[in-house]
């Protein structure tokens, strides 16, 4: 099934502050604080891009073109699971940016044209594991759609492995030393190509700090 998501907010605070930053890269004066904010940023996006999970909460959408229903994708359980098991996998959704904090609002376009949110408490989610499921409730199913309409089901979630970012905080010291290195770098290197001879990472640098927490996809 084609899955696509998008940013809807961006996260209320960044993992590292600008004063750590600007100790990092032995600054002491304020004429480059403007530079130093979207040297954060850009390293706080290029550490989520890595480790395929976003750090602090923002709200996102992932879209499908219909809900999901057993056996009509192409890949199927194996001999040894039981018929309840590859029945309940298949109607389950899965949102692709972990960690989830919450399932925000799902809706879709009914057969008449209008949308229509699902009440809440006609679905499950499990935030727990990576990536996280949505189920429908017991004794409800997800709609089904005679048209097909790209997009038309919508997935408001929020997402964010490490909290809000300004009440909860709980961003691992070694993301946050990989931002720190990769700020000092931006500010230190400030063009695509370097005149250097040879340039080595360090022995513990950022991809070696991120290992631990990047998202592995499984099936």
């Amino acid at each position: 099934m084609p899955l696509s998501y998008r940013e809807l907010t961006q996260p209320a605070a960044e993992p590292v502050t600008l004063e750590q930053a600007k100790a990092q890269c032995r600054v002491d004066f304020p004429d480059d604080d403007d530079l130093i904010r979207a040297y954060i940023t850009a390293a706080r996006q290029y550490v989520e891009q890595f480790t395929g999970r976003n750090i602090f909460n923002r709200q996102m959408e992932m879209t499908l073109d219909y809900f999901p229903w057993p056996g009509w994708e192409t890949t199927t359980g194996s001999s040894s699971d039981s018929y309840l098991g590859w029945y309940f996998r298949g109607l389950s959704i899965r949102i692709p940016k972990p960690g989830t904090a919450s399932i925000d609002e799902i809706s879709y376009i009914s057969d008449a044209g209008e949308t229509v949110v699902i009440d809440p408490s006609k679905y499950n989610a499990d935030l727990v594991v990576e990536p996280a499921r949505v189920m429908p409730a017991p004794g409800y199913t997800w709609p089904y759609q005679n048209q097909y309409i790209p997009g038309q089901v919508k997935i408001k979630f929020t997402s964010g492995t490490y909290g809000d970012g300004v009440e909860e905080k709980n961003c691992p010291q070694t993301i946050v030393l990989a931002i720190l290195l990769l700020v000092n770098h931006f500010y230190n290197n400030r063009g695509a190509t370097t005149i250097e001879a040879a340039m080595k990472t360090l022995p513990l640098g950022v991809a070696e700090l991120l290992s631990g927490e990047m998202f592995l996809t499984v099936s």
